[in-house]
């Protein structure tokens, strides 16, 4: 079977008129893998996020979608349980990744405060 992962992503820009910005990008992947999951988590505190990919194979190439489903509090997303965080997602905001485990291994969140939930889902390509 082929294209059985979609990623897709656009961006548009339109606050004077009659300038519009737009970029979009969709592509196809046919699946070599055979791990998927998605599921729900309330983070707490600084901790590892749930990937689901425990049966992935070592050579894990994908894409990582992480959405921050609070109505209020925002989560910090790092490489490692330090400081260096490479998003911040408000109330609403989500982030879609190219994924390599061999490169890095686990996602960290963080949250403002609170516990806001948050929607992970993993695709192996």
């Amino acid at each position: 079977m082929a294209n059985e992962v979609n990623v897709q992503a656009t961006l548009t820009y339109s606050k004077y008129t009659p300038q519009i910005l737009q970029v979009a990008a969709f592509k196809d992947v046919t699946q070599t893998g055979k791990s998927a999951s998605s599921r729900t988590v309330n983070v707490t505190a600084a901790a590892l996020l749930p990937l689901g990919n425990e049966n992935a194979s070592p050579n894990f190439l994908g894409y990582i979608f992480v959405k921050n489903l609070d109505a209020a509090l925002s989560v910090k997303l790092s490489l490692a349980s330090s400081s260096q965080y490479f998003a911040n997602l408000l109330p609403g905001q989500f982030c879609l990744i190219p994924w390599n485990l061999n490169a890095v291994s686990s996602i960290w969140a963080e949250p403002s405060s609170g516990s806001p939930l948050v929607l992970i889902m993993a695709v192996e390509q």
